[in-house]
């Protein structure tokens, strides 16, 4: 009996321990399963934000200039406007303006969505007698998209020059392009004055042809986009044969074309470029030297009215600030108010 009782005490004992056991995992998996969904709610519970209506800011197409109108009426007109006689010898009235390039700032420092800005082209009516007016802006690639995007709403017929090597340098053309415009590399060059502030990897004299060329190519693979290029400074190095020959090889293997920025009256471009068959043409007029006011740009256009007798008239101005933009805008539009038709540099190359 006494073994019986045993027995039986011992099994209450074993399904005792059983139970507790059980019950103790029944708890613990009880607790992991809350702990899951407390952390669960909670996690959800902060990084729930309420959805907002997103406004879709639909971007301005530009305003079809009213001479691309005209070329497809008017089939006489259209042949006068596609006939570009080569520019005569560039008007030197002073050397170009000091470099003053903003600091380039960085991407970080802007804003990723920026304000479209209304286009600002109107329609025109063309005199087909007046010389062609081709304008190409220096020194894209520096400044913020803020004051690029002001820039890029002119006609797209005016030319964007872009320094390479810069911290909007590519966005700048791409953005350029996308509106229809055309880009040149504005290719850095040395200057006679020694105390000029020059870019980096700027073309100097006492580069050999393969440094030259190599540098070039690097500038045509950074901006792929572009159709030709111009001088930035360069009053000393586009004196040099040397220099020139190797710069319109390289040109020519990449059918791209050469803007003088006629930045000494003793440029030699133009005699390279006609003897490598290179196209090219150069400048007559800096809008925005000496003067950046409104009443400098009327100063200019009384200027261009002097030399009706001509093709084309090359203008170059530059992007460094809104008064410049203001300037340029206001230049344009007494253009237009006098009959001249803006033209692509690519037109008037020969």
């Amino acid at each position: 009996m006494p073994s019986k009782k045993k027995k039986q005490k011992s099994k209450k004992r074993n399904k005792a321990k059983v139970m507790l056991v059980r019950n103790a995992i029944f708890t613990i998996i009880f607790f992991c399963v809350c702990s899951f969904l407390t952390y669960y709610f909670v996690t959800a519970f902060h990084n729930y934000q309420p959805k907002e209506m997103e406004l879709v800011s639909i971007k301005e197409q530009p305003t079809v200039a009213t001479s691309r109108e005209i070329e497809k009426s008017d089939d006489h007109t259209k042949e006068i406007l596609e006939s570009a006689s080569a520019p005569h010898e560039a008007i030197i009235e002073t050397p170009e303006p000091k470099s003053t390039i903003p600091e380039a700032r960085t991407p970080s420092q802007e804003s990723v969505r920026q304000t479209p800005t209304r286009n600002r082209t109107k329609a025109y009516v063309i005199n087909p007698n007046l010389p062609k007016i081709c304008i190409i802006v220096d020194d894209f690639g520096a400044i913020g998209n803020s004051l690029f995007n002001k820039f890029n709403t002119v006609d797209r017929e005016v030319a964007f020059a872009v320094l390479p090597g810069l911290s909007f340098s590519k966005e700048h053309m791409e953005k350029a392009v996308e509106v229809g415009r055309e880009v040149l590399i504005h290719i850095p060059m040395e200057p006679e004055n020694d105390a000029e502030k020059i870019e980096p990897n700027t073309i100097k004299v006492s580069m050999n042809d393969f440094q030259i060329k190599d540098q070039i190519e690097s500038w045509m693979y950074e901006l792929p986009l572009a159709v030709g290029v111009n001088n930035h400074m360069g009053s000393k190095a586009t004196q040099d044969t040397r220099v020139l020959t190797t710069m319109m090889m390289t040109l020519n293997q990449n059918d791209m074309f050469f803007i003088d920025s006629v930045t000494t009256n003793n440029s030699k471009v133009s005699h390279v470029a006609m003897e490598l068959g290179v196209k090219t043409a150069a400048r007559n007029i800096f809008l925005d030297n000496p003067d950046t006011s409104l009443r400098g740009a009327r100063q200019k256009i009384e200027q261009i009215k002097k030399m009706n007798n001509r093709d084309v008239i090359v203008v170059i101005t530059h992007c460094h600030s809104d008064v410049k933009f203001r300037q340029l805008v206001h230049f344009i539009d007494r253009l237009k108010d006098g009959g001249y038709q803006l033209v692509t540099p690519s037109r008037i190359v020969e």
